[in-house]
């Protein structure tokens, strides 16, 4: 069973997503594994694909049947909290 992504790792895929553009590159992703490893994170390069993919679907306005209601939240609160920033 794949161990779930806690808050804290959500919020440094949600903003690394936003901060490059929405097409992200395997080095992109692997820059990604690294900073997740310096927050104590070990994810496969599979499974931050596959939230990159998911995050880009939310923050493109683009409805993901794979993303739960965690990603949903996160992807939001951070939207909001961006928008409010500026």
């Amino acid at each position: 069973m794949a161990k779930r992504w806690t808050y804290r790792e959500d919020y440094i895929v949600c903003k690394y997503v936003d901060e490059h553009d929405v097409l992200i590159s395997d080095q992109d992703k692997h820059e990604l594994m690294l900073i997740l490893k310096e927050y104590g994170y070990d994810r496969s390069p599979e499974a931050i694909s596959r939230r990159v993919y998911d995050y880009r679907l939310l923050l493109t306005n683009r409805d993901s049947n794979r993303a739960n209601e965690q990603e949903r939240r996160i992807a939001e609160l951070f939207i909001e909290g961006s928008k409010m920033s500026m």
